[in-house]
């Protein structure tokens, strides 16, 4: 009878160290990561979007580089796994000045801040004048 009441005893606690592994590990995977994302768009002012411009995500305190990326052919940009605080957005073109916005505050636990299309001038073009040198003949 002690030999039953012994192997009672193993399976239940078998029983019960199984059922709260399950517990915990299933808990694990139904637990997402808090995660806060930054999104928006940059526009020139007709409009039109801004492709390939470089957004620069900047510590509020020293303007350190948190992250960059780069505009999709919409215009559109996305930042995942930003920690809460505060940032500056700077966009970069090859043929203009830095453009530095802010601050935004992206708050603590899983939030998404979309900012308001950021608008650049439209890029003055540039008009290429081709001379050439060419001999005339002239009748005498």
């Amino acid at each position: 009878m002690n030999n039953n009441f012994s192997s009672k005893v193993k399976l239940f606690t078998l029983l019960t160290l199984s059922t709260l592994a399950v517990f915990v590990f299933g808990a694990a995977l139904l637990i997402k990561p808090t995660e806060s994302r930054l999104s928006g768009k940059v526009i020139y002012t007709d409009r039109t979007a801004v492709e390939d411009a470089v957004i620069n995500i900047l510590a509020e305190d020293d303007l350190s580089l948190v992250t960059s990326g780069i505009t999709e052919t919409d215009g559109t940009f996305r930042f995942k796994e930003l920690s809460a605080g505060e940032y500056y957005l700077s966009i970069q073109l090859m043929d203009q000045t830095q453009k530095v916005y802010g601050p935004f505050r992206i708050e603590d636990g899983k939030s998404h801040l979309v900012i308001k299309p950021l608008t650049l001038p439209v890029p003055a073009q540039e008009i290429k004048v081709v001379v050439s040198t060419a001999s005339v003949n002239t009748a005498s």
